[in-house]
C-alpha cells in the first residue's frame, strides 16, 4: 500500500525531528554542585563533567548524587524540548514549517 502524500510528509517531518533531537544537547548543573550532565534531545547521556576539586575534596561521596540530579534535570529539559517540537509538528498551523 502506497503512502499518501500527507503520510509521507509526516514521516519526513518525524525523520527530521529525529535528526534534530539526536544533534541537540542539553546541559544541567545542579546548584552548588561540582558535576554537570549533558544529554541529547532523546535523553541519552553524552557526557558527565566532574570538577577536579570535587575528586580531591573532603566529600567525594557527594559526586554520585550530584550526577544523578544533573542527569535527571538534563533529561527533563530534553523531554520538554522534544514534547514542544512534537506539538509543533502536530499543530496544523505550524506543521508546514512555520516555526
Amino acid at each position: 500500500m502506497a503512502l499518501t502524500p500527507e503520510r509521507a510528509e509526516v514521516r519526513q517531518r518525524l525523520a527530521e525531528l529525529e535528526t534534530e533531537l539526536i544533534a541537540a544537547r542539553f546541559t544541567e548543573r545542579p546548584a552548588e554542585s561540582s558535576v554537570s550532565a549533558v544529554v541529547d534531545g532523546k535523553g541519552r547521556l553524552i557526557e558527565v563533567r566532574i570538577e577536579d576539586a570535587a575528586l580531591r575534596g573532603a566529600h567525594p561521596e557527594r559526586i554520585g548524587p550530584g550526577i544523578v540530579t544533573a542527569l535527571a534535570a538534563a533529561r527533563a529539559k530534553a523531554s520538554t524540548a522534544a514534547a514542544e517540537r512534537m506539538a509543533e509538528l502536530s499543530d496544523p498551523e505550524t506543521a508546514g514549517g512555520g516555526r
